[in-house]
């Protein structure tokens, strides 16, 4: 019998909120109705409720979901979380804002699919509505050919992110050894690695406006050879 721990499992201590990431969303989005697609666990839209936003959060892992659901219970907080695809969900109404961290969007498929899942955000939105995405930094990755992102370091846990390229795509392994037992849990997946003027290209496509780049959540300005993360907020 597997006894292992899955990776929804092992998610918030791999990754715990960050109070960086918290603020920069804060500061960000409208207070109001929003939405978070790829919510993982649910602790970003957790704590945002807590400080008045009212919020669903979306993804397609429905470990990931369930897990969200018992920590909002545990809370005694509101917020709704489903089993959902970012390129095909709908909601009862538009909201004010609408976030999309921890490099989701890349899971796109190809280039047609991220522009209709980038659709869906603008369409989700009320007029003058808030976004904010989050990607890792391709041009860097591409043109420096790295690959593999910084091990995390957790206590009982070495989380090794790998990448290999093939074909304008990026074959990303993510290796879990847990160090009291030596196993091994190991999960491998294409990403789209989406650049910067095709990112800014999409977004510009559908109807985005007001667009800003930042190299990350303390608000440096992005630089395409030296900054590890995309992070973008832009308007309908």
């Amino acid at each position: 019998m597997d006894n292992k721990p899955s990776f929804a499992e092992l998610y918030d201590q791999l990754f715990p909120l960050n109070r960086e990431t918290l603020i920069f969303l804060k500061n960000n989005l409208p207070t109001g109705n929003i939405l978070d697609i790829g919510c993982a666990t649910g602790a970003y839209l957790l704590e945002l409720e807590r400080d008045g936003y009212q919020g669903k959060g979306i993804d397609l892992d429905p470990e990931m979901i369930n897990i969200a659901k018992q920590k909002a219970k545990q809370k005694g907080l509101n917020s709704k979380f489903m089993v959902g695809d970012m390129s095909n969900f709908h909601l009862s109404m538009e909201v004010d804002g609408l976030y999309s961290i921890g490099n989701t969007l890349v899971h796109a498929v190809n280039l047609s699919v991220a522009r209709k899942v980038v659709h869906n955000f603008y369409q989700a939105l009320k007029p003058g509505g808030k976004c904010l995405i989050q990607i890792i930094n391709y041009d860097r990755i591409f043109d420096q050919q790295i690959d593999h992102l910084p091990t995390i370091i957790r206590p009982g846990i070495f989380f090794e992110r790998l990448y290999q390229f093939k074909e304008g795509k990026i074959s990303f392994q993510a290796r879990i050894t847990l160090t009291e037992t030596e196993e091994v849990i190991s999960h491998t997946v294409d990403l789209l690695p989406i650049r910067f003027n095709e990112m800014i290209s999409l977004l510009e496509s559908v109807g985005f406006r007001k667009i800003h780049t930042w190299s990350g959540f303390s608000k440096d300005p992005f630089n395409q050879d030296q900054s590890l993360q995309l992070v973008i907020t832009c308007q309908k």
